[in-house]
C-alpha cells in the first residue's frame, strides 16, 4: 500500500489540489498552499492546515520540487539508486556514479532528492560521503561501511570459517604484516572480530547473522584450497617416539557429571615446562574449565589433571585434548590427544511406587548423582511448576508432591536391567537442585542430562514468555507514565506557568511517544503546540485563552491514551491470566486515570459553555435558551444567522447534510437538527467528546417532551420555559463519559 491509499478522504482533497498547484509552483510556501487549498475545497481553515503541516512535516510536499513522496520514485534512474542504497548500505558517492555510469551532477541530484524526501540519509564516515535507506538501524552503520574496504572484507570471510593468527593471514593475502595489523585493529575498534589470549582472531558472532543479508562472505574454492595447502604446511612435525610426552586420557562418572581426565608423562632426557592441556568437547557438555596447567615436569615424571564435563543431552560425542608445551631446549611443541568416544545413554524407565518410609533405604543403597540449575525472571513457584510438569510426564511414580517447599520424589525401575531409580527435585531460594539415585552411576548420569535437557528447554520457553510479559507490561507501565507528565501539563496550563516550562514538558510528552507508539496522532498535535508555543517569548506567562485551548488537546489526549491504556491491559489480561497482581496494577492505575479524566473534563466543560438556543426549525425563533456565562449576544439575531447559515449551506452544497460545527477566533457552535427544532451549543473552545454525544442526546428528549408544543408554535413561547431544568440536565449536571468494556 502506497503512501495515498493511507490517506483519508479529507487528506486526499488537499493532496489532489496541492499536487495540481506545485507542478507549476514548486517553490511554494505553507501560506500559498493554504490560500490555494481554501479556494478550492470546503473543509474549515484549521483543517486545511493540520493536514498541510502534516505533509510538510512527513515530507510529502518538499519546498523547491514538484515532486510528490509519491511520484519521486518515478524516476527510473532515482529508483535504481534507491534500491541500491537499500541493498548495499554504506555505499559511498564514488561507488554509486560507477555502479550506474552516471556523472557527478546527475548523482547528486537524484541523490538530494531522495534525501529531501527522506527516503535516504547520508553520513560522513572517514573522507567518504557514505548513504543509508532510511529505516537502516543507525547503531550498524560503522560496521557496514568498515566492510566496504576490501582489505578488510577479505580478511573478514577469511575468518569467517575459521580462526587465525596474524602470521596467517599475512601469507593469505600477501600484505605486509603492518598493514593486514592495521586492518585487524579497525574490525576490532567497531566490534566485529575479537582476539584470544593465544592471538587467534575471530569473527563476533553477534553481527555475523545481520551483516550476511548485505555481504556473501562465502570463500571461492580457489582461496579454499590456497587455506588448506597452507594449514598443511603449518602442522607441527612428528617428534620421534623416544623425545615425545606420552599423554593418557580416560573418563569416569562422578556425581552426575563426567569427569575427564589427562596424563601427561615426561618421557624425553629433559625437563619440559609451561604445559597447558586443553579439552575439547561438543555442544553436549559444558565444561568447568577448558584449560589445566602444568608448571614443569622433570624427566619421567608423570601428573594427571581432571576435567569435569556436564552432560547436557544423552548421546555419543568425541572429547579430545591438545597438550602444548616447552621443550628442554625452550622451543614450542604439540601434542595431540587422540579422541576418547564418552556415551552418555538415558535408561528408559517404568514406574515403581515406594512408600515414603522406604525412600531413606533406597537413598542409601543407591548412588546420587546431582546436578543445579539457576533460573531468573520466574518465581520459585513458577519454576517448580515447569519442573514438576517435566518430571510427570516421564513414565515415573510420583511419592511426594508439596507446593509449599517446593519439593517432589518420583520413584521407578530402569526397564533393561530393572534396578531402582529416585528422582527428587528441590527448589532452593533461585536455585533448583536436582538428584537421582541409581544402582549405576551411568544411569544416574545419563537420566539426569535427559531431565536437565527437558527442563532447560521448558525453562528457556517460560523466560521468553516472560519476556513477553515484561515488554507489554513496560509499555502498559510507560503510557501511565506519560500520562503522569500530561497531568503535569495540565495544571500549568490553570495556573497560567511560564512558556519555557510548558515547551520542556510538551517536548518530553512528544519524545516519550514517537519512542513508545510513533504511530499515534496525539504526536503530530503535540507537535503543532510545540511550534505554536516557539514563536512566543519563551520568559512569558501562557495566555488565558490559549490555555484553556490546550486543556481541551489534553482531555482529549487522555481520552485516547485511556482507550490504548484499556486494550493493552486487556490483551495483557488474556494472555498472560495468571499474573494478578500485574492486572490488578494496572486496573487500579487505568482507574485512577479515568476518575482523573472526568474531573478534569467536568472543569473544562464548565468554563468553556457560553450559552444553549434551541430554534424552531421552520421559523428560525428561539424557543429557548440559556447563558452559562455573561454574554451579549441577541438571541433572535443568532437564532436567524444560525438558520440562514444552514439554508446557505444547504444550497451551496449538492449533499443534504447540516452544517455540524462552525468556528470562529477560538469559539465553536455545535449544531444538532431533530426533527422538527436546531439545538446550537456555543463554546469557548472545542467540544469535549462527551459534550457533542451529550448535545444528540439532549435533541432527541427535547423532541420526545415539546415535540407536539413545537409543531403548534406560532410565537409564544411560555409553552417552552420550564425547559431549563432539562437544559441543565445535560449541560450543568455532572456529565459521565461512556466507557468501553470493562478490564477481563
Amino acid at each position: 500500500m502506497n503512501q495515498e491509499e493511507k490517506f483519508t478522504e479529507n487528506q486526499r482533497i488537499i493532496f489532489e489540489i496541492a499536487k495540481e498547484y506545485l507542478q507549476k509552483h514548486p517553490n511554494f510556501t505553507r501560506e500559498e498552499l493554504f490560500s490555494v487549498c481554501k479556494r478550492s475545497c470546503k473543509l474549515s481553515d484549521k483543517e486545511i492546515m493540520e493536514i498541510l503541516d502534516n505533509f510538510i512535516r512527513k515530507k510529502v510536499f518538499v519546498a523547491g520540487s514538484r515532486l510528490t513522496r509519491e511520484n519521486v520514485l518515478k524516476n527510473e534512474i532515482r529508483h535504481q539508486i534507491y534500491d541500491y542504497i537499500s541493498k548495499n548500505p554504506g555505499i559511498n558517492f564514488t561507488q554509486i556514479l560507477n555502479y550506474f555510469k552516471i556523472g557527478p551532477y546527475e548523482g547528486r541530484w537524484h541523490l538530494e532528492m531522495l534525501k529531501r524526501f527522506e527516503l535516504i540519509r547520508e553520513q560522513n564516515f572517514e573522507k567518504y560521503h557514505v548513504y543509508f535507506h532510511k529505516d537502516f538501524p543507525n547503531d550498524k552503520e560503522l560496521i557496514v561501511f568498515s566492510l566496504r574496504n576490501q582489505s578488510i572484507y577479505k580478511i573478514y570471510s577469511y575468518l569467517r570459517d575459521q580462526p587465525f593468527k596474524l602470521t596467517d593471514l599475512t601469507n593469505f593475502l600477501e600484505l605486509h604484516h603492518s598493514t593486514v595489523q592495521y586492518h585487524l585493529q579497525k574490525l576490532q575498534n567497531v566490534n566485529l572480530i575479537k582476539k584470544n589470549p593465544e592471538n587467534l582472531y575471530s569473527v563476533n558472532m553477534e553481527f555475523l547473522h545481520f551483516l550476511e543479508q548485505y555481504y556473501n562472505f562465502t570463500l571461492s574454492p580457489d582461496l579454499r584450497t590456497k587455506i588448506n595447502v597452507y594449514l598443511e604446511t603449518k602442522k607441527p612435525a612428528v617428534l620421534p617416539t623416544e623425545e615425545e610426552i606420552k599423554v593418557l586420557r580416560e573418563y569416569d562418572y562422578f556425581g552426575g557429571n563426567i569427569r575427564y581426565k589427562v596424563a601427561v608423562q615426561n618421557t624425553t632426557k629433559m625437563t619440559v615446562s609451561k604445559i597447558d592441556i586443553m579439552l575439547t568437547a561438543t555442544s553436549q557438555y559444558t565444561l568447568d574449565e577448558k584449560v589445566k596447567t602444568i608448571d614443569y615436569l622433570v624427566p619421567g615424571e608423570t601428573r594427571g589433571v581432571e576435567f569435569i564435563l556436564t552432560p547436557l543431552q544423552c548421546g555419543k560425542s568425541q572429547v579430545y585434548a591438545t597438550v602444548a608445551y616447552s621443550d628442554g631446549f625452550g622451543k614450542p611443541q604439540s601434542v595431540i590427544v587422540q579422541p576418547k568416544e564418552v556415551w552418555i545413554k538415558c535408561p528408559l524407565v517404568s514406574p515403581q511406587k515406594v512408600m515414603e518410609n522406604q525412600i531413606t533405604e533406597w537413598k542409601r543403597n543407591l548412588l546420587k548423582g546431582t546436578s543445579m540449575i539457576q533460573f531468573e525472571s520466574l518465581s520459585p513457584k513458577q519454576f517448580f511448576e515447569i519442573v514438576h510438569n517435566q518430571i510427570t510426564a516421564l513414565d515415573l511414580a510420583e511419592v511426594i508432591y508439596n507446593d509449599e517447599t517446593f519439593q517432589c520424589t518420583f520413584s521407578g525401575l530402569a526397564k533393561v536391567t530393572s534396578t531402582k531409580i529416585l528422582v527428587e527435585a528441590l527448589i532452593e531460594s533461585d536455585t533448583l537442585v536436582l538428584d537421582v539415585w541409581a544402582e549405576d552411576m551411568k544411569q544416574a548420569t545419563g537420566f539426569l542430562a535427559y531431565l536437565r535437557n527437558l527442563i532447560n528447554v521448558a525453562l528457556e520457553s517460560a523466560q521468553k514468555l516472560m519476556g513477553r510479559v515484561e515488554h507489554l507490561g513496560q509499555k502498559i507501565l510507560n503510557i501511565f507514565e506519560i500520562t503522569s507528565r500530561i497531568r503535569q501539563l495540565y495544571e500549568y496550563c490553570e495556573q497560567l506557568w511560564i512558556m519555557s516550562e510548558i515547551l520542556i514538558i510538551l517536548k518530553e510528552i512528544k519524545l516519550r511517544l514517537n519512542r513508545i507508539f510513533p504511530d499515534l496522532e496525539i504526536i503530530d498535535q503535540v507537535a503543532d503546540w510545540i511550534e505554536y508555543f516557539e514563536k512566543f517569548n519563551l520568559g512569558d506567562s501562557i495566555r488565558e485563552n490559549d490555555g484553556l485551548r490546550l486543556q481541551t488537546g489534553i482531555q482529549n489526549w487522555l481520552n485516547q491514551i485511556i482507550k490504548l491504556a484499556r486494550s493493552n491491559i486487556n490483551n495483557f489480561t488474556e494472555t498472560f491470566k495468571e499474573q494478578e497482581d500485574q492486572i490488578n496494577e494496572f486496573s487500579s492505575l487505568l482507574a485512577d486515570l479515568e476518575d482523573y479524566h472526568q474531573k478534569i473534563v467536568e472543569k473544562i466543560i464548565q468554563k468553556i459553555l457560553v450559552h444553549i438556543i434551541i430554534i424552531d426549525k421552520r421559523s428560525g425563533l428561539c424557543l429557548s435558551d440559556l447563558h452559562f456565562q455573561e454574554t451579549k449576544a441577541d438571541i433572535d439575531l443568532m437564532s436567524g444567522f444560525l438558520t440562514a447559515i444552514q439554508q446557505f449551506g444547504t444550497e451551496l452544497s449538492e449533499e443534504t447534510s447540516p452544517v455540524r460545527k462552525i468556528e470562529y477566533h477560538g469559539f465553536e457552535i455545535h449544531l444538532e437538527d431533530g426533527q422538527c427544532i436546531r439545538a446550537a451549543l456555543i463554546l469557548k473552545g472545542a467540544a469535549p467528546e462527551v459534550l457533542r454525544k451529550n448535545l444528540a442526546t439532549f435533541t432527541t428528549e427535547y423532541e420526545e417532551i415539546y415535540g407536539s408544543c413545537v409543531q403548534e408554535f406560532r410565537g409564544d413561547v411560555t409553552a417552552f420555559k420550564d425547559s431549563k431544568q432539562l437544559i441543565e440536565k445535560y449541560f450543568k449536571e455532572t456529565p459521565h463519559e461512556e466507557k468501553s468494556s470493562d478490564i477481563i
